[in-house]
This record gives structure tokens, C-alpha cells and sequence, in this order.
């Protein structure tokens, strides 16, 4: 389940009155032609967002590739002087350098699509969607640091048993056991992680989803500017594939 189907859920253990806005995936809809340039894909989204409310403070989030795209889309909003008052990421994680730049090829996509058990590298289309989400964030450098502050959620466990990281290189570059904070450490204001006894696939269940909503609707009361007359919005942004 991908897109904004995985984020109907959050909307239960929200507050009643809380405004959320799921963006759909800009490359789901758009398999024969996918975008693979992060920066631009976050334009796109940032250009909804903004036509939905003009003005900030903005909460924003995303999991998996969905937070890195959120995070583009709030050094762009910051970029043009307005307020990112909370950044919330489920189980996203800032490539390492060496990751960074890597020439995604067929072989790799069929891989990924492989470890998160998707899809079958038999279906094209899939295929091209798998190869386009990769190239997003393998050809994504983060910019400055980030004046906002993270809330990161993070699945304690692999998908795959750590002796197999070794041979693995797509969980060695996706998932990053060096860093207690998933690569993000040094890219915002303040980090704030929070760690979920699941794995990439199984934070979403709702068990853990209630969990991880429920932090994310802690930080935004706490963080919400009292002059504005109601609940700040909060935009979520949707990944293609895991």
C-alpha cells in the first residue's frame, strides 16, 4: 500500500480538529513519465501546498522517500522567508556520501523492488517507478541545515537480519545503522528521535501508526503558534513505492 492510503489511518488518532492534507504521489500517476529529480518533485508538491494555505507556520511530513521529499519542500518554503514549525518523518534516512550520486540501474531497481517484497521486476512499469524513486534519493544532497526542528520516527529493526547487510546493498545504503538518527543529525535546528519496535514495512500497521500519530500530534500542539485562530494544517507527503 503506497501513497496517501497509507496516511487515511493517521486521521483517526489525530485530534478532531486537526486540518491534514495527504499528498498523493506525483510519480504514481505518472509511471511512463516519472519525475527522478527531488528538488523539482518537491516544487510540484510545494506548489499544492501553497495554493491550499498561502502563508505558513507549516508542519510537514513523510515516510520512507515521502520525508525526504517533505524535507525539500520545507528548505524551499524557508527559502522564501516563511515558517517550518515542525518537520515529522517516519522511518526516512539521509543517504551516506558514498550512496549519494550512484548511477541507479535496472538490476538495482529490480533488487529494491525484491527487499520490500512489491512487486515482480517482470512488471515494467513497476520497474521504471522503482528505478525513478531511487534515483530521487540517491540524486538528492541535502542542502543547509534545515532552521526547523525533526521529529524523526524510526523502526528499530531491519528487514533484513544484519550478517546479510554485508551482501545487501540496497538495506546497506537505505538503512543506516551508523547513525542513531538516521543521517539527519546536523541537517536541522534540533532532532528530536523517536525509536518504534518495528521494521520499514510493519511501522505503518496500526499499532505502530497510532503510536508514531500520536507523538506527531504532541509536537504540533506544543509547537503551534496561539495566534492563529485554529489548528495549523499539516501536509503529508506520499512516496510511489516503500
Amino acid at each position: 500500500m503506497t501513497g496517501t492510503k497509507l496516511y487515511k489511518r493517521m486521521v483517526r488518532w489525530l485530534d478532531p480538529d486537526q486540518p491534514f492534507y495527504g499528498i498523493e504521489s506525483y510519480n504514481r500517476d505518472h509511471m511512463d513519465t516519472p519525475e527522478t529529480d527531488l528538488r523539482a518533485l518537491a516544487r510540484r508538491y510545494f506548489e499544492c501546498i501553497r495554493e491550499i494555505q498561502p502563508k505558513g507556520p507549516y508542519f510537514l511530513g513523510g515516510y520512507s522517500a515521502g520525508g525526504n521529499i517533505a524535507y525539500e519542500i520545507a528548505h524551499q518554503l524557508l527559502d522564501i522567508g516563511e515558517i517550518v514549525s515542525g518537520l515529522y518523518l517516519i522511518d526516512s534516512v539521509v543517504l551516506t556520501k558514498v550512496a549519494r550520486g550512484r548511477l541507479i540501474r535496472a538490476r538495482d531497481a529490480e533488487e529494491f523492488l525484491d527487499y520490500f517484497r512489491i512487486g515482480s521486476g517482470a512488471d515494467e512499469s513497476l520497474l521504471r517507478l522503482a528505478e525513478a524513486e531511487m534515483s530521487l534519493l540517491f540524486g538528492y544532497e541535502p542542502g543547509g541545515k534545515l532552521d526547523a526542528n525533526v521529529v524523526l520516527i524510526k523502526a528499530k529493526h531491519l528487514l533484513s537480519p544484519m550478517e546479510h547487510l554485508r551482501n545487501d546493498h540496497i538495506a546497506r545504503y537505505l538503512f543506516r545503522r551508523d547513525s542513531p538518527c538516521s543521517g539527519w543529525e546536523g541537517l536541522a535546528r534540533d532532532v528530536d528521535c523517536h525509536e518504534i519496535s518495528a521494521n520499514h514495512t510493519s511501522i505503518m500497521n496500526s499499532e505502530h501508526l497510532e503510536c508514531a500519530t500520536r507523538i506527531i500530534q504532541t509536537h504540533i500542539n506544543t509547537h503551534s503558534t496561539r495566534e492563529i485562530s485554529g489548528p495549523t494544517a499539516v501536509y503529508w507527503s506520499s512516496p510511489a513505492t516503500p
